[in-house]
């Protein structure tokens, strides 16, 4: 069965993972920062203890 995805499908999606995201205030670039120090750079400037 092949099923058609329609622009306001798209913008549904959109909308429920906005949803999600304020409920658990996650965003994309909390989950960037996330990457960054999981990585352990050193490029944000703070001094590692």
């Amino acid at each position: 069965m092949i099923q058609i995805i329609e622009p306001k499908d798209i913008q549904w999606l959109v909308s429920e993972i906005e949803k999600i995201n304020e409920r658990t205030k996650i965003h994309t670039l909390d989950i960037r920062e996330l990457k960054k120090q999981m990585k352990g750079g050193n490029q944000n400037g703070k001094t590692r203890t």
